[in-house]
């Protein structure tokens, strides 16, 4: 059988190319090849020179010289290549992941408000503790005419793990939320129940269309209060991803889990507040309490 003239050309440049890829040293393999070579023949040659009785002439050092060099030249290229693979390999999970990582809740917040006043969401779920460090978001969502659901849940005041925390924290931060979304506006979307659990997880499902999470920590940062048992939440770093990626998808599929057991085993917070009403200002009335305490 004749062979094809362009199939014989293009098989010779092959050959010819891989013969240069290794006269050239240009393949990984080849250089660690003769790295390795000349690094044995290096540490062999300086066995030789400290148990011989001979002392070491001008071309023995020159060739050991030389095959140092040699073996120094080709491991810091090979560092030099690795050190590119990881950078590329970096970039790549930064471009291909889809999701945005802020150092905190201010820095994160922007981006949040620029989905609400776009996008115009329908549904919004919501885990936090108190709310207080989130008011301009609860600002515009309360003047989004597109919302017709705000589920929110925060912490049950008897899961508070201070004084401070239940009264200047989770207690305080009802009024606000009354103000916030007064009563006629307050009947058909929102949503405000208190889980019992302690604080872990935080962040928000807009439309499931955008997923924010983030989450609590019981560190010591700073004195505050004698002996005070400390949480934080809107100082630590917050995730940000769309849904229709695959990286969005699985935060918001784990987001929605845990909102929908919190949410079954919540309690109202009418009934969750009660026992507190007079001990914070300008506290809300029954009727507005009722009315966002339904399921």
């Amino acid at each position: 059988m004749v062979q094809n003239p362009d199939n014989a050309i293009a098989t010779s440049r092959a050959v010819i190319t891989r013969i240069l890829d290794i006269a050239l040293l240009r393949t990984p393999s080849t250089r660690r090849l003769i790295s390795g070579v000349a690094g044995i023949i290096f540490i062999g040659l300086v066995i030789i020179n400290i148990f011989s009785d001979l002392v070491a002439d001008q071309t023995f050092i020159r060739i050991n010289g030389i095959l140092l060099l040699f073996f120094v030249l080709i491991i810091l290229e090979e560092v030099a290549e690795s050190r590119a693979k990881i950078s590329q390999h970096l970039n790549s999970l930064s471009t291909n992941n889809n999701i945005e990582v802020y150092e905190n809740e201010i820095s994160a917040s922007q981006r949040q408000l620029e989905f609400i006043q776009h996008h115009n969401p329908i549904d919004v779920r919501m885990i936090e503790y108190s709310t207080r460090s989130i008011e301009p978001l609860l600002s515009v969502l309360s003047g989004s005419g597109s919302i017709k659901t705000i589920r929110i849940l925060i912490s049950h005041p008897e899961a508070a793990i201070s004084e401070y925390q239940k009264i200047q924290r989770i207690l305080s931060a009802v009024p606000i939320l009354a103000r916030k979304f007064p009563l006629r506006s307050t009947g058909s979307n929102l949503r405000v129940r208190c889980y019992n659990s302690s604080a872990t997880i935080r962040g928000r499902n807009f439309d499931n269309r955008l997923i924010v999470v983030g989450w609590y920590t019981y560190d010591v940062r700073r004195q505050l209060l004698p002996d005070e048992v400390q949480i934080w939440g809107d100082e630590n770093p917050v995730l940000i991803a769309t849904v229709d990626t695959d990286q969005g998808e699985k935060l918001a599929k784990a987001f929605d889990e845990i909102f929908e057991r919190l949410w079954h085993e919540s309690e109202g917070l009418d009934r969750a507040t009660r026992a507190y009403s007079s001990l914070v200002p300008g506290w809300p009335t029954n009727l507005w309490l009722r009315a966002v305490s339904r399921k």
